[in-house]
């Protein structure tokens, strides 16, 4: 993930004012909350893409993940890639008191809020998420049509395509749907080198019996030397470890 001219952090006056957050821990929790407030949807961005969109040190978003974690104003949720650990995150959403209409799910107050106040769950305004969803889905695109094979030029919401590839993101987080975009490249056959020259649909990817195949490099040509997406995963870990940090 990298950051585009186009994203953005919305900040609520309830984080500063019920959570007492401030500084990068805001910010944090503000840029994860926004990625996971639809309650289903998880953060899945690495160390590298938070300290570049909040400016700063990976160590100190290191220290502010933990504190947020700590505090339960977050859920941590690690998960294997050929393992490799990573780490996705969901946000907890407190606001309001007992008499807040709004409709939620009840949690338990944390110790950085009053005691007195009945914490809930609550979802912000849509467009946040729905223009968050936009560019995770144009990002998938633009994998897909690197590959040279038939493009694509949009995915509308509430189609057979939009929801398989929703259900593959939500299973694999989207820099893995990216990762195996880029994997199909190593296959001869799925690239049109076969007795009936056919090649690889995006439609026929992102079905789910065939894109675990994909995914778990099923297709790839036997003889070719080096995967790039384990290579990736190794600079990712690499460059982890050199910084005494874990991968997100």
């Amino acid at each position: 993930m990298a950051v585009k001219d186009e994203n953005y952090i919305v900040i609520q006056g309830w984080m500063i004012n019920r959570l007492n957050l401030k500084g990068n821990d805001l910010l944090i929790y503000a840029l994860i909350y926004g990625f996971s407030q639809d309650g289903t949807t998880p953060f899945i961005g690495n160390v590298n893409y938070i300290a570049d969109f909040v400016c700063c040190s990976k160590k100190t978003v290191k220290r502010s993940l933990d504190y947020l974690v700590n505090s339960e104003l977050i859920i941590k949720e690690p998960y294997e890639i050929n393992n490799v650990v990573f780490n996705k995150y969901r946000a907890k959403c407190h606001r309001g008191g007992q008499n807040d209409p709004t409709p939620g799910v009840k949690m338990t107050p944390n110790n950085n809020i009053n005691k007195n106040i009945q914490e809930k769950e609550i979802y912000p305004p849509k467009g946040v998420y729905i223009s968050q969803k936009k560019d995770q889905i144009q990002q998938v695109i633009d994998a897909w049509n690197s590959l040279g094979v038939t493009q694509i030029t949009a995915i509308k919401p509430n189609t057979q395509r939009y929801n398989a590839l929703n259900a593959r993101i939500k299973e694999y987080g989207e820099d893995g749907v990216i990762n195996t975009i880029r994997r199909a490249a190593n296959s001869s056959f799925l690239m049109g080198k076969n007795k009936n020259n056919w090649q690889i649909t995006f439609d026929w990817l992102i079905t789910s019996s065939n894109f675990i195949k994909v995914y778990e490099g099923n297709y790839d040509d036997k003889e070719k030397q080096g995967d790039p997406f384990m290579s990736e995963l190794k600079r990712i870990y690499d460059e982890a470890d050199e910084n005494d940090e874990m991968p997100l």
